[in-house]
């Protein structure tokens, strides 16, 4: 990652502690399965929550005319919607891959979410969230599988300081833990995490030697 596509906030601005939700697939698969921890995150009055990605459900009904996705996926998605329709949830819409630092730096979020449905794609996946979470200032709570594989299990074995977490009570205690913390340990936090980042993943300094990695 280009660490210096960011300019990271890392003291609290905000009354509340703002929670954020990304990607590209915020309706379906990555909120299958989470509403236990939404609806805790929105029923708690010292929290925010922020969803930054795509979140028109309109292409999602073909997808369900068409068979595509299941029936459990498709409450999730429906309830989503509703859960926004009560203006509880700051919506983000996409933004071009060359304002997307920018962007994720602006929403000044405290916590970012990280929950993944335990399948081949998402173990292929990398651990990119928390990379470009903590360049943005962020502490990172990442969906961790029962064999102790998924990337951000990996990742945290590696050194890096993220938050691990299996299911949506983990999630929540996770996210307990952090609201425990007073400023001066959120804070500290935030930078162990972004410095973790920009020593080991920041791509003007190491993509020759991981690029040699991978080959050899």
């Amino acid at each position: 990652v280009d660490v210096d596509l960011y300019v990271p906030n890392f003291s609290k601005k905000e009354k509340k502690t703002r929670v954020l939700l990304t990607g590209s697939v915020l309706f379906a698969e990555q909120l299958h399965g989470f509403d236990k921890v939404l609806q805790y995150l929105l029923n708690n009055e010292h929290i925010q929550v922020v969803f930054f990605g795509e979140t028109q459900i309109e292409k999602y009904e073909k997808l369900k005319q068409e068979k595509k996705i299941s029936d459990d996926i498709w409450k999730s998605i429906t309830a989503t919607k509703k859960y926004i329709e009560t203006g509880k949830i700051e919506v983000h819409e996409t933004v071009n891959v060359q304002h997307y630092p920018e962007k994720l730096c602006e929403l000044n979020c405290d916590i970012s979410l990280v929950p993944r449905e335990d399948n081949h794609f998402n173990r292929a996946k990398s651990n990119i969230k928390y990379l470009e979470c903590s360049c943005a200032g962020m502490i990172t709570i990442g969906q961790g599988f029962d064999d102790g594989l998924s990337p951000y299990q990996i990742t945290q074995r590696q050194g890096a300081p993220i938050g691990i977490a299996n299911n949506e009570d983990e999630f929540i205690a996770r996210i307990e833990e952090v609201l425990s913390w007073n400023e001066k340990d959120v804070t500290d936090m935030k930078l162990e995490s972004y410095n973790y980042v920009k020593t080991h993943y920041n791509a003007k300094n190491n993509l020759y030697q991981k690029l040699l990695h991978t080959f050899i």
